[in-house]
């Protein structure tokens, strides 16, 4: 929690967010010690940062019950609970402690992406609020298309040769201002 309440922090990201994101990379993980059809979930504890990780079945019908990994047919499922519904779930616990270094590897690859993605949504939402104004920025990189410029956000924005004024030149390091298109 120490280490979620940090890169919450660090990234400016809600909490939950970092935590959705560690219980979907612990449960990827998980899943490779399974079939692709198996539903694996696991729930971290917001407050304490106990987790519980485990394997779903859904109750399905005898007759609509097809065989599949993530599917138990109903008569199945009452040998195991007698209070079991067709729609509802019958789960098992399943050891996350035993993660190989590959494991923890593959682990940290989908938190950092999870993150990443998290950081780029709440960019776009800031900046998506700010179509139409104008914005100062520097550039940073000149291609035969774009113009790379990093705005004073802490964002990176690309213009477009054709949206520029004709005969108009720029050198890296300059500074401009523009109108936020899109």
């Amino acid at each position: 929690l120490q280490i979620v309440n940090l890169v919450a922090n660090e990234k400016n990201i809600d909490r939950n967010i970092i935590i959705e994101a560690l219980e979907s990379a612990l449960a990827a993980v998980v899943a490779k010690n399974f079939s692709e059809e198996a539903d694996i979930r696991v729930v971290i504890d917001p407050i304490t940062g106990l987790y519980e990780a485990g394997r779903y079945w859904e109750i399905v019908s005898d007759e609509d019950f097809e065989g599949s990994e993530a599917q138990i047919s109903l008569a199945d499922a009452k040998e195991e609970s007698e209070d079991a519904l067709v729609g509802g779930f019958i789960s098992e616990d399943t050891p996350v402690d035993s993660l190989s270094r590959i494991g923890a590897s593959q682990a940290k690859q989908i938190i950092v992406r999870l993150v990443r993605d998290a950081e780029r949504q709440k960019l776009l939402s800031q900046f998506e609020k700010r179509v139409g104004e104008l914005v100062s920025a520097q550039v940073k990189k000149i291609t035969k298309d774009f113009i790379t410029l990093e705005l004073y956000d802490g964002a990176e924005a690309l213009m477009k040769k054709s949206d520029m004024v004709p005969k108009e030149i720029f050198h890296v390091g300059d500074r401009i201002r523009g109108y936020l298109k899109e």
